[in-house]
């Protein structure tokens, strides 16, 4: 089965200061390293298949680069990279492409070690979803990324507010993440949730707030120059407009 983004593994574990840093088989760095492959193998994936690798193939790709990623200490090479941990996973990946992939595929598709599992037939229904006609394959990947990190933080938030038993007042009011709620709107959500208007609008705010101050958070942990995280979010929310 396809294992989707697990939004319970808070971004602490796989944070990029502390997947650079990693060195060696320290279990605590492994669990990291393996968090961050099951979180972003679709993005990855997107990009193999958008560069006209056959499913199949890109699968194998996917596979055979995170076993690079997780046995062969990829990340202590990552000091020689810049800046985002997006453009570091291309950069290596496209690398892995060009000099290891047909190596790397033997070996998949021989049994070798799978760094995580995901079902090919779901990830191929995911990109038949996500696809659009003349988008390069640099930037379906970087849409894709975008997208998992929005996903993360809409599931974080969910989760947060299903604990405070809110959970359908979130279901609610999730579609005004990015949008401010029309009068129509307002009727609607005062039937559904038997709130007064001043409740939903102080609701929403708050909401909107969390969902942006998560979203920084986010984006500044897949950093190594906390500089420019405005300039990253920017980029990714450019990205899926």
């Amino acid at each position: 089965m396809v294992e989707e983004p697990n939004s319970n593994a808070a971004f602490v574990t796989t944070r990029w200061s502390v997947v650079a840093q990693a060195r060696g088989d320290h279990p605590s760095a492994r669990q990291a390293l393996e968090e961050l492959c099951r979180t972003y193998w679709f993005p990855l994936y997107a990009f193999a298949r958008r560069s006209g690798h056959a499913s199949a193939d890109a699968q194998d790709l996917v596979q055979g680069f995170f076993v690079q990623v997780v046995e062969k200490d990829l990340f202590s090479r990552a000091d020689a990279e810049k800046g985002k941990l997006r453009t570091f996973l291309l950069t290596a990946f496209k690398r892995h492409i060009s000099h290891e992939a047909r190596k790397e595929a033997t070996m998949k598709r021989g049994g070798g070690t799978e760094a995580i599992s995901f079902d090919v037939i779901e990830a191929e229904s995911w990109y038949a979803e996500q696809l659009i006609s003349d988008e390069t394959p640099e930037k379906m990947y970087d849409r894709q990324w975008a997208l998992t990190l929005l996903e993360l933080v809409i599931n974080e938030l969910a989760k947060e507010w299903e604990k405070r038993e809110r959970g359908e007042i979130f279901a609610t009011l999730r579609p005004y993440l990015t949008s401010q709620p029309e009068a129509n709107d307002y009727a609607r959500v005062e039937q559904v949730l038997n709130m007064g208007r001043p409740a939903i609008k102080s609701a929403v705010h708050r909401l909107r707030t969390q969902y942006r101050d998560k979203l920084i958070t986010k984006v500044r942990e897949t950093q190594l120059d906390e500089g420019d995280f405005q300039g990253e979010i920017q980029t990714l929310l450019s990205a899926v407009a």
